[in-house]
C-alpha cells in the first residue's frame, strides 16, 4: 500500500520485484481516498522480467486518489497469458 501525498496528480507506478527471474505476473492497482475503499483502475495488466530487466512502469489514467495498492498474481495467475 502507498500513500500519496494529498492533491498529488500520478498516472504511473515505478517499482522493481525482487527474485529469480525469468518471471510473468498479472498485476492490478487499486486507488481510493482511504484504505478501505479502494476501486481497481488496472486489472490484468502483464509484468514479465527477464535476469536484464527487472525493473517496471505500470501506467493508469490519472488520478488524485490519496491510496494506491499494487497487487502481483502468482505465478500459476499468468497462465493463458499471451
Amino acid at each position: 500500500m502507498f500513500e500519496i501525498p494529498e492533491g498529488t496528480r500520478h498516472c504511473a507506478l515505478r517499482f522493481s520485484v525482487a527474485g529469480s527471474t525469468p518471471y510473468l505476473r498479472r498485476a492490478h492497482i487499486e486507488v481510493g481516498p482511504s484504505q478501505d475503499d479502494l476501486t481497481f483502475i488496472v486489472e490484468n495488466a502483464i509484468v514479465a522480467a527477464t535476469e536484464y530487466n527487472k525493473q517496471h512502469i505500470l501506467r493508469y489514467p490519472e488520478s488524485e486518489a490519496r491510496f494506491l495498492r499494487l497487487t502481483l498474481a502468482s505465478a500459476a495467475d499468468a497462465n493463458g497469458t499471451t
